[in-house]
């Protein structure tokens, strides 16, 4: 089974209120272990909850934004993380409440709008 969805992850956020600006300055490096959320083997799993990520935490402070934080998949089912302080404890409290959801079925991921 599919453990996130976009569309799980989505009323995640929401539920978590995860948008708006970042809080804190100065950027930081953190590694999460999030295997048990993108289960399987390359990248595809951790790039849709990478996505999701960026969706739902303070979107417009992604690289791909003009924001200076930025994310990347590793291997072993780990995402490295240069963020602020304040994004890094979003991301943590997003993590967590995706680990307290059912599991998703599998099937095709629903296409969701970002959060803002």
């Amino acid at each position: 089974m599919i453990r996130v969805s976009l569309l799980t992850a989505a009323a995640a956020c929401l539920l978590v209120g995860l948008t708006g600006r970042p809080a804190g300055a100065g950027e930081v490096l953190r590694t999460y272990n999030v295997s048990d959320l993108a289960p399987g083997k390359g990248n595809a799993r951790l790039e849709e909850l990478i996505q999701a990520i960026t969706s739902c935490v303070n979107p417009d402070s992604w690289q791909d934004v003009g924001g200076a934080g930025d994310i990347r998949p590793l291997a072993g089912g780990k995402i490295k993380v240069f963020q602020t302080p304040g994004v890094h404890a979003k991301i943590t409290g997003l993590l967590k409440a995706l680990r307290k959801l059912p599991p998703a079925k599998a099937g095709k991921p629903k296409q969701v709008q970002p959060v803002r």
